[in-house]
This record gives C-alpha cells, structure tokens and sequence, in this order.
C-alpha cells in the first residue's frame, strides 16, 4: 500500500498496527505516526523499535500511562518520565526508584493531578524522603487532598501545611494530626471550604458555636455533627435549615431531624425556620401542620406545602388562596368544596389553564364558565364535562403506603475497588452530587440519573393498597396477593437478579442505591361502568429481595403507581460484587 495512504489512515484512525506486516511495523515513520495517534500502537512494533527513545517518548505524550508499558531503561529516563509526570502526576507510580527521589520530577507529579483513578496518589509514589519534603508537600496539598494522606507524618502535624491543604479541601482535615484537628484555625477554615469537615474536628470544635455556625453555613447536613448542646441553638438550627446543601424540597427541609427534640416543639421557632424555608414544614410535628399560622407561612413561600397541611385547613379559603396564589397547582390538594369555589379555581387557572384539572365537577359542567376562561381548545376539550361525560364513572385514585426509589447499574471493577472500603465517600458522591476528590473513570453520578440494569419508584407489593371514591363510594384493595386473588384481579410477579447480567464463571460489579418512603399518590380513573375489580391487572418485580409494583391496568388503562409526595425514611448506597 501507498506510503501515503497509510498515513492518511492513520490520521483518521482506520490503521491498524497490530494487523499490520512485519515490514510496517519494523517501519520508523509509520511506527512514529500509529504511536502519536495511539501510545496503545507501540506494543505490536518491532522490538527494535520499541527501544528507540523518540518512538517512546511520542507514546508517553500520547498517553502519559503508557509509561508503564514501556522498556525498564525508559522509566529511569528522566526525559521520557517527565513527559509522563507532566500530563499526569499518577504515572510517577511506574518511575524508576532513583527518580521518585528526584525533587524536580516529583515537584511537577503532584503539581499535576487530573481525574484519573490513581492520579491523586502521586506524592505516595515519591520517596520516603521527598513525602517529608515541605516545599513538596505544601505544593503537593494545594492540588488533592489525599495528598495530606500520603505526606510524612510530622507534616501531617504541621500547621502551615495543613492550613493550606484545608482551604482547598476541607474535608483533607480527616488527615490532619490529632492535634491539629483541635486547632480552631485550621478546623474553621476546614468547615468553611466544606461544612462536612466538622466531622473530623475534635469533639470541643463540634461544641464551638462559631465554627459550627461557619460549617452549617456551608452545608445545613453538618448539624449532624454538631454538639448536642448546639443542636438546641436556635440561631445555629436556622442557620442550616436556612441553607441545605442542595435546593430541594425534601432535603433542606431534612435538615431539621438534626434539631434537639425541644427545640422541634417550639411554636416559635417552627414559625421562624418555615419562613425562611417552607420546606421544613413537611418535617415538622403533626400539632404545627394544623395550626393555621405556620401553615400560612409555608403556602406563602411556597404553595404545594398545603399538601402537607392538616385536611382541616385545606379547607380554609385564605389559606387556599394563598396557596394558589402563590403556585396554582396547589389546587390539588384543596379541599373538594373549594375546588368549586370560583374565586379560588380563576386564581388557580390565571396563568395556568391546566389547573382546570383539579377543578370540581360543578365547574368543570358549566360550559359559559369553561368557554369564557379556557381558551385553549385542547385543554378545554379534556377537562370540559358535558352532558355525556356526567354518565361515565369517575373515580379519584389514591395509592399508598410504604415504598421507594431503587437504581442499579454495572460499573467497573475499578470503580467497585475505589468505593468499596469507604462508604462515606460513596454516599458523599451519589447522594450529594460531590465529585472531590474523585477521578472521572470511577465516578458513577447522582444516584438518581443511573439505572440501567434496573429502576423502580414505586411502592411495596404486600405494603401499599389502592383506594378508589366516587361520590359516597369507596373501594379498598390491599395490594397483596391474597386480597387481589379474592377480588380476582389479575396480577403477574417476576423477580430479577444482579446474576442475570453476569455471565457464569464470570464476576460482575454493581451500584444499588435504595430509598425507603412512604406516601401516596392521586390520579383519576373515568370509566362508562361501575369498577369492576376483575378488570384490575397488577404487575411486580422482585429485585434484590424487595418487591414493588412496576404496573397497574383498569381494563388495559393505565392507573398511576409512582412515589408521589412522600416521606423520606431510610436510605442505603453500596457497590456490590456478584460472583455467578
């Protein structure tokens, strides 16, 4: 073939050295020009060629980890190592002993620190020596914070170091010494970079109100780790609930479960801490979600927290007005009466003409009303109820009981051995979306974005049941298999194994994250008969010992079954290894 032509291919990545002729590969310039595409390309070469120093220093520029594949002579080469160490400090693993104890080459390796597995752990590749060596350990703590983990331990307790190492990384305060994690210096501007960090403090800091007020600043979950005293702090308790780590209705909210029990049964305090974040009222006690005053505060923030209020006060006009005024949905969760109230339902469909839906039936048949404020012909179309539809059969749906939201996924052995020994490190990653410290190879994301071995947010086969009303009528079905085998529904049960991926003589590796809740969820059913619960057909899948519905059909028409508004209970992330 035409020296040009394969040069060609090898740009755009169709040439093959391994399929090559021994002529090619014994070839200089193709070897050259395969190794600057793919450092990969140097294994099928000529030996000859495997021992030219350009060939391999174009391979470790490629891919600095290609280092590791190279001649013994090049890994004590302090050109071809630091070409490695530039791109990726991780590589000095692979270096020559004589130049781990380099101060130049390892000065550059733990400068440079990338996503990588493996790359963070660059000063524990460095002589005992230079681990020692404060003007390498100072760079070194500035770029990971395992780098704190790998330093000498005298520089562990050095306070320049580590106060350094802190304010890029606050949680590096785990590696700190002893001492210095009673420092108030050090431990303060730890909590500020990462509030979790108060974790590591010692036990009189997590007792220090201004440091636990910087650190729940930063991050509302880190009342956990406060003093208990300090977990009675009004000022400090706002503080967090204020922030939350992330902008979600269940988990700033959360927070509060970390309050003093006291603290959680004073009027006073509730009413301030719904004010500035409504999401603490669905956390709060029974007695507050039925008192008129602090449900008041929520819906003014933020609308949908009437669902969590006392079914007394739904029924309350100024306080479903504020809800829909606030956020038209809300309407939803109004009670029946008011959802006929015309003040209240033209508020809820201002802006907003599919609100219509959570319209009463009074409304909804009344067609001047309809054609004046629905002027979107579809949506008027949908919800209108004419004198054809009063003779269907509507029936609200209501399911609950307990359940929750399940994700699995393969991953790599890799990311199993990163995460199997830490835990905390797991969690930290999937649940609160922190990548520190990390490298990119083995991170799996936000536990909610994975699932495609299996996925489930549904509720428990054996522990949830099905309501359906319609005017004075009420229809309870148990989701358990002797109530739906009395009524003579159908159902169909399946279960799924981590093993059915994993080919036999074979190991397959796993994330699962699992949440336990508890709630419910409304839907409508409109049916041109009476229910008939032959026609109910529920299906369920059990993975991993834990059953839950995954579909439920009223005569081949789909009823909703996912968690709806719950109660986060409990929750649990791991990585498994499953030998088949």
């Amino acid at each position: 073939m035409d020296k040009k032509k394969i040069f060609q291919k090898i740009e755009t990545g169709y040439f093959s050295l391994e399929e090559a002729d021994d002529k090619l590969k014994a070839d200089k310039e193709i070897v050259l020009a395969a190794v600057k595409q793919d450092a990969d390309a140097l294994r099928y070469a000529d030996d000859k060629l495997k021992r030219d120093k350009e060939i391999v220093l174009a391979a470790v520029k490629q891919d600095a980890w290609f280092l590791d594949c190279v001649m013994k002579k090049f890994k004590g080469d302090k050109e071809v190592v630091l070409a490695a160490v530039k791109q990726d400090g991780g590589t000095l693993e692979f270096a020559d002993k004589k130049l781990k104890n380099d101060k130049k080459i390892v000065l550059v390796a733990v400068k440079n620190i990338t996503g990588v597995a493996g790359s963070d752990w660059a000063l524990k590749y460095a002589s005992k020596k230079l681990r020692g060596n404060k003007e390498i350990v100072l760079a070194a703590v500035k770029h990971t914070k395992k780098a704190l983990l790998h330093a000498d331990k005298k520089l562990r307790g050095n306070k320049k170091i580590v106060l350094a190492a802190v304010k890029k990384y606050g949680k590096a305060l785990q590696y700190a010494d002893k001492k210095l994690k009673g420092n108030k210096e050090i431990v303060l501007a730890a909590v500020k970079q990462n509030g979790s960090a108060l974790s590591y403090a010692d036990k009189k800091l997590r007792a220090n109100k201004k440091i636990v007020l910087a650190a729940v600043k930063q991050n509302g979950y880190a009342l956990a780790d406060a003093d208990k005293k300090l977990r009675a702090d009004k000022e400090v308790v706002l503080a967090a609930v204020k922030l939350g780590k992330k902008p979600t209705y269940e988990r700033e909210g959360q927070v509060l479960s970390y309050a003093d029990k006291k603290l959680k049964a004073n009027k006073e305090f509730i009413l301030a801490a719904v004010k500035q974040n409504y999401s603490v009222f669905r956390f709060t006690d029974e007695k507050f979600k039925k008192d008129k005053k602090i449900v008041l505060a929520a819906v003014k923030q933020n609308g949908y927290a009437l669902h969590d209020a006392d079914d007394k006060l739904k029924s309350d006009k100024e306080i479903v007005l504020t809800a829909v005024k606030q956020n038209h949905g809300a309407l939803e969760y109004a009670d029946k009466k008011l959802k006929d109230d015309k003040e209240i339902v033209l508020a809820a469909i201002k802006s907003d003409h599919s609100c219509i839906q959570y319209v009463g039936d009074k409304i909804r048949s009344d067609k001047a009303f309809m054609e004046k404020h629905i002027t979107e012909k579809e949506i008027f179309e949908k919800y209108f109820i004419s004198k054809e539809n009063l003779k269907k059969y509507i029936y609200s749906v209501h399911i609950s009981g307990s359940g929750g939201e399940r994700k699995a996924d393969e991953i790599s052995k890799k990311t199993y051995d990163f995460f199997i020994n830490d835990n905390d490190l797991l969690i930290s990653h999937v649940r609160d979306d922190n990548n520190e410290g990390i490298p990119e190879d083995v991170q799996i994301g936000p536990w909610y974005d994975v699932g495609n071995f299996f996925e489930s947010v549904s509720y428990s086969f054996g522990d949830s049941a099905l309501s359906l009303d319609r005017e004075d009528q009420t229809i309870e079905i148990p989701m358990d298999e002797n109530s739906l085998k009395r009524m003579g529904a159908k159902f169909n049960r399946t279960k799924k194994d981590f093993k059915d991926d994993v080919k036999k003589g074979e190991t397959g590796y796993f994330f699962l994250g699992e949440r336990v809740e508890k709630g419910g969820l409304y839907s409508e059913l409109v049916i041109d008969h009476p229910f008939d619960p032959k026609k109910l057909k529920v299906e369920t899948c059990n993975f991993n010992g834990w059953e839950t519905i995954e579909n439920i059909t009223y005569d081949k028409q789909f009823i909703e079954h996912h968690m709806g508004d719950s109660t986060h209970k409990d929750e649990d992330f791991q990585v498994i290894e499953v030998k088949n």
